[in-house]
């Protein structure tokens, strides 16, 4: 525009400039070595009174939730409101073969909107054993991560530090935190 005269101004420059606290996926190096150590009864038999049932609850939730989270993508806030309801198991059988997936509904008060997300195998199981476990009882209407009164967990960031730490894995290849979020960005 400007050596056509379109434009008598002077010259516009544009500069990128990358974002510093940009969130990171976990290795899979990491992310192997985080799941193992959350399989360990280690893992399930933190806190003073080793062997608490509301630790144990809450440790079993939270690997399910990590589980969750890297196998179906979704943003954190979508995962704190999804009901049982929401919630379908699936199979597919083809040339004799069952493959197992989930399908979750994402109501429509979220940042892109409902949607559909359909998860791995890992995320299928990791619900079907968290239903499993639950000593309460689940209705439709439930929401499938929450405390045992079944009200929303407002956040996962205190267990998740806990839970990184314990099994190693804190921090990425610059030295950087991770964050609940980072566990989107591993799907």
């Amino acid at each position: 525009c400007l050596e056509n005269k379109y434009y008598l101004g002077n010259e516009i420059h544009f500069t990128y400039v990358a974002k510093k606290n940009r969130r990171r996926a976990f290795s899979l190096q990491q992310y192997m070595r985080l799941v193992r150590y959350m399989r360990t009864n280690e893992y399930l038999n933190k806190g003073k009174h080793k062997n608490d049932y509301l630790i144990r609850r809450s440790r079993q939730q939270f690997r399910a939730y990590v589980l969750f989270i890297t196998n179906i993508g979704l943003r954190i806030g979508e995962a704190r409101k999804v009901k049982w309801r929401d919630v379908d198991f699936s199979e597919l059988v083809k040339d004799g073969v069952t493959k197992k997936y989930i399908r979750v509904s994402v109501s429509s008060n979220t940042k892109t909107g409902s949607r559909e997300a359909i998860g791995r195998y890992t995320a299928y199981r990791a619900l079907e054993r968290l239903r499993a476990s639950r000593q309460d009882n689940i209705g439709d209407d439930d929401l499938v991560f929450c405390k045992k009164d079944g009200s929303a967990i407002q956040q996962m960031q205190d267990i998740f530090n806990a839970v990184i730490r314990e099994a190693d894995t804190e921090f990425d290849t610059d030295g950087n935190k991770y964050a609940v979020y980072c566990l989107r960005h591993t799907f």
